[in-house]
């Protein structure tokens, strides 16, 4: 085999060693980035195979970074000199969060952008080890470990991966070695080509035999829950609030820490926002920032509702630490506080202080569901802009989703009964279990709502409120997630009213349908969950409980604000002027992510950029020694005698015990360093005091052939 093609041979299985990086990275961030990243590593290992000097190579993987940025983040535009210098920001601040440890503020560009870096690093050390070792097992080691540790601690099926490298890796070390030998162990195509075929048929063999031999079920428990366990990479989130739905489903751990004290007349479900774009997989946050400020006693800008009860009443609100956000009842028309003026985000209808706040007061006018009203509410008045808006559904739906609320409504001859039929389906028909401690995680290209409605049908709060939400839709009926606490435990008295302790663990979610004439109403899906809300029936004058025909559930989260019309001419043109600033929001109602916790991907980019920094600083070890030795002559940082005993540590050849220096020098064949040690010997037998200055010039000349490639160094 010839030298050109032993060298592509390296080249090309090196491409293929280094992919079975990438592709584990593309499936844990949800990228479809592979062939990209596969091209930018075959250029940075050309660039070291054909030996472009550092002064070439580095302007090359800059600009080729910058390159794939601009194609994949910036829609192709390779000009644009904005998106460059919002790159370089981006970088900035990235490195500056994962000081801060705050993931929430790195982006999936810096991300990228790493992942591209350790490429490049890792690209060198492979042609390094190939190319001037005729080495590769330790790349190929670290190769094994990180698929093996991916495979095991993620979702990410690693075993063909696995397979691949190991065959891969086989023949690489087959190459190497062949380099090694030379031309003098094959001296002829025959002993060639048997040497070579031998090789690939022992590989083919042990291939085959692995793959037919029956896989035994292992006799150990799995100590990979163990493991998570002691490192501390248990991703079991806990009941709470947070903001962030984008990706819902997966088992919660109970909370029962205390999040605020209720003190008022009746129940209610405190409300925190609202959100209103499905992805598939959760609910999308917003984009728009807009906020407006409100003064405390303003009218409330929260307007879900067109007809209240003449008689208010007040409640009070008590946080048991400082909060950032506010709690809302359906019918409040004020909050009284301190801590105002208050901000109010119409894409979400979340509010907020200022700062924070630890105590308000509420004036709350019960909301009126009629339910004649609602069965005969006008869904045709609305605009196409805003049903669009609250009909929205991903285009990746299953159709049988669509099929399953057909065929729950078929009988129903208006949209209220609709709703119920779906919302008693999902509560009482037996089907569907409430548990938090069971609830499976979203697999891999499905959807959220499809795999509860038909397959693990085990859940909580947000599988049942997001498959009602999403069925409605389907159905063409608004509907909207918000999310929130539930009313709570009741704790005591306080006169007439009583006082309720809110927990994490009644963090909760449940769907609102627009009915126009009446506004948001909130329904509930979740079995064992109780609606607080009454709802009143004009045509027998008979009042009736929300939950006559559904269940609640103990756990919300969720601000919401919305457009919808309005008591009076004024309320439905302030809420007109709402919808067109509202935008979907974005939160995760029933979970609450640990502090501080980066995604598990982030972690292995940077455990697998630690690995390939100390690894080349192992594998440059010498000769970052060699310049550190350099600068210490050339600033007389050392004796005569110190610089002599460190040179010799240097060398790559070793003294024997038995060899005098004198020996070892001519051994050496450094004409240079035969010198040298002539007149060390003379210093330390002679008593000949020689200043470091004047044999410099001996020892530089030593460190130059020691940094030459071993090619070019001269005897």
């Amino acid at each position: 085999m010839g030298r050109k093609m032993l060298k592509f041979l390296l080249y090309v299985l090196a491409i293929l060693l280094i992919s079975e990086w990438v592709f584990p990275f593309s499936y844990l961030t949800e990228t479809g980035y592979s062939i990209w990243i596969v091209a930018f590593i075959a250029l940075s290992l050309g660039s070291f195979f054909i030996g472009l000097r550092f002064y070439y190579s580095i302007p090359l993987h800059l600009l080729a970074i910058a390159l794939l940025m601009g194609i994949l983040f910036n829609g192709g535009n390779l000009v644009d000199p904005s998106f460059y210098a919002k790159l370089t920001g981006t970088a900035i601040k990235g490195i500056g969060s994962l000081f801060q440890l705050d993931a929430t503020k790195i982006g999936d560009e810096f991300i990228f952008m790493t992942f591209l870096i350790a490429l490049w690093l890792l690209a060198y050390i492979t042609a390094y080890s190939l190319l001037k070792k005729g080495r590769i097992l330790s790349i190929l080691a670290l190769t094994v470990i990180y698929i093996a540790v991916i495979n095991t601690f993620t979702d990410y099926k690693g075993e063909l991966a696995l397979v691949r490298t190991v065959v891969i890796g086989f023949i690489l070390l087959h190459l190497t070695l062949t380099a090694r030998l030379g031309a003098s162990q094959l001296d002829s195509p025959k002993r060639s080509l048997v040497y070579h075929t031998s090789l690939l048929a022992v590989l083919a063999i042990m291939i085959g035999i692995a793959l037919s031999l029956p896989v035994h079920k292992p006799i150990w428990n799995d100590p990979v829950p163990y493991i998570k366990q002691a490192l501390g990479m248990d991703t079991t989130r806990t009941v709470g609030y947070s903001e962030d739905d984008t990706e819902l489903g997966g088992a919660l751990d109970a909370d029962y820490s205390e999040v605020f004290q209720v003190t008022s007349k009746r129940p209610h479900y405190w409300r925190v926002e609202s959100k209103r774009t499905y992805t598939g997989k959760g609910w999308a946050s917003p984009s728009s920032t807009d906020a407006e400020n409100f003064a405390s006693s303003d009218e409330f800008p929260v307007n879900l509702n067109e007809n209240y009860a003449k008689q208010a009443e007040q409640a009070t609100i008590r946080f048991t630490a400082s909060n950032d956000y506010l709690v809302y009842a359906y019918g409040t028309q004020n909050v009284e506080s301190a801590a105002g003026p208050f901000r109010y985000a119409a894409s979400n209808e979340k509010v907020t202080p200022q700062g924070s706040i630890k105590k308000y007061a509420l004036e709350i006018r019960t909301p009126i569901y009629d339910i004649r009203k609602m069965k005969e509410a006008p869904f045709a008045s609305l605009s196409d802009e805003f049903t669009e808006r609250y009909t929205q559904l991903p285009n990746g739906l299953p159709k049988r989703v669509k099929s399953l609320a057909n065929r729950l409504t078929e009988k129903e001859s208006n949209t209220y009964e609709k709703v119920k039929a779906i919302e008693r389906y999902l509560s009482f028909s037996g089907k569907f279990r409430y548990s938090t401690e069971d609830a499976e995680e979203t697999k891999r290209g499905a959807d959220y709502v499809d795999q509860f409605l038909f397959e693990t049908k085990v859940g909580y709060c947000d599988n049942f409120s997001t498959s009602m939400i999403v069925m409605l839709r389907s159905l063409g009926i608004p509907a909207r997630f918000a999310k929130g606490f539930t009313s709570g435990d009741e704790a005591g008295k306080d006169g007439a009213n009583t006082i309720y302790k809110v927990q994490n663990n009644n963090a909760h979610s449940w769907p609102e349908v627009y009915f126009p004439g009446t506004g948001w109403v909130p329904f509930e899906p979740t079995a064992t969950f109780q609606n607080p809300e009454a709802f009143t029936n004009t045509a027998g004058d008979q009042r009736s409980d929300a939950n006559t025909n559904s269940q609640a559930e103990n756990r919300a989260d969720t601000p919401a604000k919305q457009d919808q019309p309005t008591q009076n001419e004024d309320r439905s043109q302030k809420q007109q002027e709402s919808k067109a600033k509202q935008e979907g929001a974005k939160q995760e109602t029933t979970s609450q992510a640990k502090p501080f916790q980066l995604p598990s991907f982030v972690y292995w980019i940077l455990g697998g950029v630690a690995v390939l920094l100390l690894a080349f600083l192992i594998a440059k070890r010498k000769a970052l020694l060699l310049r550190y030795f350099r600068w210490q002559i050339e600033h007389d940082k050392l004796s005569f005698d110190k610089a002599y005993r460190r040179l010799l540590k240097l060398l790559a050849e070793t003294r024997n015990p038995s060899e005098t220096l004198a020996d070892f020098a001519t051994r050496i064949e450094i004409p240079a360093f035969t010198e040298l040690t002539r007149q060390y010997e003379a210093h330390l037998y002679g008593g000949k005091a020689i200043p470091i200055k004047q044999v410099a010039p001996a020892f530089l000349a030593i460190i130059q052939v020691l940094q030459a490639p071993k090619k070019r160094r001269k005897p």
